[in-house]
């Protein structure tokens, strides 16, 4: 008889430090996850950018860092004046996993944010009225106001940056995109391509001893067509 309670007991033993090892091991693994992430202000960035608002929009946001049979992702909620959005970046290259945006009536017709600049075009509405007849030469009074359709004409903020100022703005897109600032990185490469019919800049650069990044842009439109971010290896 004390020989089978000294069995029970040792089997009993064994079990509760497998437990605990395994306990243990699961607590490792869930602090590797975690220190391997980009920072939740990157992801919000990511999320911002795709979803074309700005930080200054947003009434109320819901972050949290996540790990289920997809990985690990942030899981970024918020609200603006626009509609609501709910956003999965990968927590390790920043890709937008899945997103869901529930615009508000009207709120698809409103002008979208410049991601280079941070601030809406000018509304059509705010031009000076034309000059009336009377009031001045009658050769002057066609050019004293642009005709009504030419504010709907013109290029959305992005592609117009874009066009102006080439290289340099989608160099700029692609290091806000990053959550980052000029003065943060290195370029590797920044040159215009013809690809599948359509002009592309190429951009890639490093933030040293951090990460690196490779984006493709639209050089008529100024969207981001693809990009990547690994960690930096040496």
């Amino acid at each position: 008889m004390k020989e089978i309670i000294q069995n029970r007991k040792v089997v009993i033993s064994l079990i509760v430090m497998a437990l605990l090892f395994i306990s243990g091991t699961v607590v490792l693994a869930e602090r590797f996850n975690r220190n391997q992430a980009i920072s939740v202000e990157n992801a919000r960035n990511f999320a911002f950018i795709d979803a074309n608002v700005s930080q200054e929009e947003v009434l109320e946001i819901e972050e949290e860092l996540e790990t289920d049979s997809k990985g690990t992702y942030y899981s970024i909620e918020f609200e603006t004046a626009k509609g609501e959005y709910d956003y999965e970046i990968d927590a390790k290259s920043g890709k937008v996993l899945q997103k869901e945006v529930e615009l508000r009536t009207g709120a698809a017709a409103n002008a979208p944010t410049d991601p280079t600049k941070g601030n809406p075009p000018a509304a059509p509405s705010t031009s000076p009225a034309p000059a009336a007849p009377s009031t001045s030469p009658a050769p002057a009074a066609p050019s004293a106001s642009p005709a009504p359709a030419a504010s709907s004409a013109s290029p959305a903020p992005a592609a117009s940056s874009i066009q102006q100022d080439g290289i340099e703005a989608a160099k700029q897109l692609a290091v806000r995109h990053a959550g980052l600032s000029m003065a943060d990185v290195t370029f590797d490469k920044a040159k215009k391509e013809y690809d599948d019919g359509r002009d592309i800049y190429e951009i890639e650069f490093y933030v040293y001893g951090v990460a690196e990044y490779e984006y493709e842009i639209d050089a008529n439109t100024g969207q981001i067509l693809d990009f990547e971010s690994d960690e930096w290896d040496d």
